[in-house]
This record gives structure tokens, sequence and C-alpha cells, in this order.
């Protein structure tokens, strides 16, 4: 708003200067501030003209995709360890440098075409200069230098009225699609409160959740240890720990805060590495069971985080939306006791949840991130 209100006022102080420098001209020679401004406005209009549509959509373009990179980052932070169990974080990185190519296309081109005015200015100064020359030439006159003085005094004078306006217009037009969205956003959030329809919804499957066939994973940790750099204590966190997990087993791991349950969850996972010793899931290292079978492993944190996008996207974590799979997604909806409350959305799990966010509790936060869980089955 502030460079948009700002270069409004500068469109309208050079208009004013313009208008004086155009008058003195007139005052001086009418007929030749007539030519000058009618070819040197016709240059600027044939830019805007070839440049405002490239203008519009860089912009839009720029807006856009700013947006898509501060959520893309957002995303990746607020739920980093369910992403990267999932190994899901090739996705929202790739996302990110999309975004991010767009935003500096779209910047690229916004300040090539600043720079054009002025060239092409210039370049019909000398064209016009040279050509008023040879006309004179051609008629026999070439020792009449006073006109060909007065048209580039004349000339010099309009350019420095017309650049700051063409400078102005091109930033209102390109920044004009930011602005837009601002204004949208604002009248949005001071119209009076509206109870949107309930949707229909599409039946939930009364069938549950299929049975995980894949027997669980067997956990091996040998002589763990694991200190961490910063602590100047000298104390490590984890100390000689050797456990194993059998496949299918329910497991608890209890203790008062700073124990180290977080900590040997995170080796685990593989977020961490540990100083000592070794962990094997189903005989691989953390992060090469990760990576070889994605999706077997789900991760519920205590304050699950909510990625900018719709209840679908975000139990769906990093699943293009062609391929999510509606069975799997509604079952996992129901294991999470989610019906009743993606029920009363107006457009279902395809509500984008940035519109309801004030709604939402902090128990319905939970089971959106156990239905992220149970999506991978």
């Amino acid at each position: 708003f502030s460079g948009v209100l700002g270069q409004a006022l500068i469109l309208v102080s050079e208009a004013a200067l313009a208008a004086l420098i155009l008058l003195l001209l007139v005052l001086t020679d009418w007929q030749m501030a007539l030519a000058v401004s009618l070819y040197f406005g016709l240059i600027i209009w044939l830019f805007n003209f070839f440049s405002r549509k490239v203008l519009t959509r860089s912009g839009l373009a720029f807006a856009e995709g700013s947006v898509r990179v501060n959520q893309s980052i957002s995303n990746l932070l607020v739920a980093f360890r369910e992403i990267s169990v999932l190994s899901k974080k090739p996705a929202y990185l790739s996302e990110l440098a999309q975004s991010r190519g767009e935003v500096a296309r779209a910047q690229a081109t916004n300040d090539y075409l600043a720079g054009l005015p002025r060239i092409i200015v210039e370049i019909g100064l000398i064209v016009g200069a040279t050509s008023l020359f040879g006309w004179q030439y051609f008629l026999g006159t070439p020792s009449d230098l006073f006109t060909l003085s007065v048209f580039l005094m004349a000339s010099l004078r309009m350019m420095s009225a017309l650049l700051p306006l063409q400078r102005a217009f091109q930033f209102l037009r390109y920044e004009k699609p930011q602005a837009q969205s601002a204004q949208d956003f604002l009248s949005r959030r001071t119209a009076p409160a509206s109870a949107s329809p309930r949707a229909s919804v599409a039946r939930i499957k009364t069938a549950g959740a299929e049975n995980n066939t894949m027997g669980g994973i067997a956990v091996v940790c040998q002589n763990v240890s694991l200190g961490y750099a910063d602590d100047k204590s000298g104390i490590n966190a984890l100390e000689g720990i050797s456990l194993e997990i059998p496949s299918s087993s329910n497991v608890a791991f209890i203790g008062p805060s700073g124990a180290g349950k977080t900590s040997l969850v995170d080796v685990m996972l593989g977020f961490l590495s540990p100083s000592n010793g070794s962990v094997e899931l189903d005989g691989l290292a953390p992060l090469t069971f990760r990576d070889l079978r994605p999706g077997e492993i789900s991760y519920v944190p205590q304050k699950p985080g909510l990625v900018a996008g719709t209840v679908q996207e975000n139990i769906a974590l990093g699943v293009p939306r062609i391929d999510v799979d509606q069975d799997k997604l509604w079952d996992a909806i129901k294991a999470a006791s989610l019906q009743e409350f993606v029920e009363t959305l107006p457009n279902g799990p395809n509500t984008f949840l940035g519109n309801h966010a004030d709604s939402i509790s902090g128990g319905q936060v939970q089971r959106l991130g156990l239905a992220r869980a149970l999506y991978t089955n």
C-alpha cells in the first residue's frame, strides 16, 4: 500500500511538472511543442501498449509466487518432522524452488522493462534529430540550426517530464496485484460475518481402515550414546542405550523431563545421529529406511504443524492433489474421529483451513495429526 500510494503521489507531481514544461514549450514555439509531444508521446504509448500485459503478468506472478515461497518455508518449518518421516521433503523443496524461480523471473522482467524506456526515448531522440537534420538538408537549408536546437531542447525537456511518468505507471501496474490482494484481504476481514451454507458432503465409507499388512517394523539399538555439541555440562543426553523392539509391538518410554525420551525417538527416526552405537529399523539405518520405504513410519508430535492448504493437503502431506487416494483419505478421517468436523466445513476435505483457523480446536488439530499419520497405513 505504501509503495502504491507513494508512486501515486509521484505520478501527480510529475504530471503537474510535465504540464508546466509543455506550457513553457507552447509559449516558446507551439508548433515544435506539438510535434515533440506527439512524437515522444507516441513512442511511450507504443512501449506501454506492448509491455502492459507482460508487466501485469509479471506483477501477478511475483505476488502469487511470493506467497507460495513463504508458505513453502512455513510448511517445512511447522511440519518438518512429519514431512521428513514421510519422506516428503523433496515435494516441498521442489515447490519452494519453483516458486522462487517464478519470483526471480518476474522481478527480472520488471527490472529489464524498467530500464528500456530511457533507452528507447534516447534512441528516438537521436533518430528524430537525425531525421530533422536530413529533412533540412533535403530542403536545401542545412544551415538552419535554430530549428534543430529548439527540437533538441524541447525533446530533452519532454524526456525529463515523460520518463518519471512512465516509471510511475510501470510501478503501479506491476504492484497492482499485490495491492489488490491486500485490499481483498482487508475487505474480507472487515466484512460482516455471514453463516456459510453447509455443503453436501459425500457419504463416508462405512468400512474401517485397512489392516496393516506390513507386520510392523523391528527396531534395534546397540549401545547408543548421544551428546549435544552446545551442551557444556559434558553429560550425554543418552548413554549406552541398548534395546530391541519386536515388530508389531506397542512400546512406551516413560520418564521425567530431560530424561532423553525425545532424543531417543529422534535417533530412532534419523533426525539425530548417535555419537556412538547404531540404530537399525528392519536391519536398515533410519535415513536409509525412510528413503527406501517411505510412508511406513508415521510421526505424531504433541503439537502437529498445520501446513497452508486444505484439510486434504494437511492429511496427505506432499501428495499432489490428483494423486490423493480418496478412499484412504476418508478412512483416515473416520479413524481419527474427524468425520463430524469435516462435514461442517463448506467444501469438506477441500476446505482451505486458513479461512477457518480460528474455529479449529486443539483437539481437532491433534486429530488432523493422527489422520495424517494414518493416511499412509
